[in-house]
């Protein structure tokens, strides 16, 4: 299920004592709430979407630029070795989400009170 859905079937817990007055006003607060959260995933999820496309455009560009090169003489490629370098690392890498609260970044996830749990899972 994805996040906007389960945003959507959040369920409010309505305390028993409440008037029905009480009640009505918190079910429509909750599911104001529930909406606008719903459409910021939503606007989130699409935009991940959009910056990953943009993210596999930009590696198949570095690829052809690299296979470029790589077909050059050896005289032109010592010219071009640390980009080089630096341009298959970026394409090797992996990214891997850590899950612990999905830092996107790769790098150490700055929320998380402990280092050793990354990636262990909420």
């Amino acid at each position: 299920m994805d996040l906007h859905a389960r945003i959507m079937n959040l369920r409010g817990e309505v305390e028993p004592d409440w008037t029905s007055s009480e009640r009505g006003c918190y079910k429509i607060g909750h599911r104001d709430a529930r909406h606008a959260a719903a459409e910021l995933a939503a606007e989130q999820q699409q935009a991940m979407h959009l910056a990953r496309s943009r993210i596999r455009e930009l590696e198949e560009a570095l690829r052809a630029i690299v296979d470029s090169l790589s077909a050059q003489d050896d005289e032109g490629l010592l010219e071009h070795a640390e980009p080089m370098q630096r341009a298959r690392a970026a394409l090797n890498y992996k990214f891997v989400p850590k899950p612990c609260c999905g830092f996107p970044l790769g790098g150490p996830c700055p929320g998380c009170p402990d280092p050793e749990q990354q990636g262990a899972g909420k």
